[in-house]
């Protein structure tokens, strides 16, 4: 969302309603596009907020996927078994989440394997700074231990019923 037109700032031009408040501006054009009144569209702005409305839900398809990975990989190569129950909750909420959103974006789902991939590296490091803060002592093992690329296949990444054994 463009928050701010540097240019209309720069040349002392009022700005635009899109500009000015977003959310009159959106009801504005929802209310075009339901009369099919073209002339009263906002082309160039509503093609910018479609795409970013696409974007915003693989955003979160990724973010959940970097919780949940995060937390498998604590799960399962943790020592200190405390806070397991707590990284099994996440887990199962965050792949429960992810299976609603999913419903909801299921061209989405084809991709999973994939985004996973590419987020794994931000997984391992938020696995990692965590064991860093909680057991800075282990740091070396979890260094060594954390698989550098992606472990897990789709059904450990979305079936909240499928969950990896704690290493020894």
């Amino acid at each position: 969302m463009n928050i701010q037109n540097p240019i209309a700032r720069a040349t002392g031009e009022p700005p635009s309603q899109y500009d000015a408040d977003f959310y009159v501006w959106a009801l504005a054009q929802s209310d075009a596009l339901a009369r099919r009144d073209a002339a009263a569209l906002d082309w160039d702005n509503l093609a910018e907020e479609i795409g970013d409305l696409g974007k915003s839900h693989l955003l979160e398809m990724e973010n959940r996927l970097v919780t949940i990975m995060e937390h498998l990989l604590k799960y399962e190569f943790g020592v200190m078994r405390d806070p397991a129950r707590k990284w099994m909750r996440t887990i199962v909420v965050q792949k429960t989440d992810l299976a609603r959103h999913l419903r909801s974006v299921p061209s989405l789902a084809a991709r999973v394997e994939e985004i996973a991939r590419e987020a794994y590296p931000d997984a391992r490091r938020k696995a990692l700074a965590g064991f860093e803060y909680h057991e800075s002592v282990n740091l070396p093992f979890y260094s060594d231990a954390l698989p550098k690329t992606l472990p897990y296949d789709a059904a450990m990444l979305l079936d909240p019923d499928v969950m990896p054994e704690p290493r020894d």
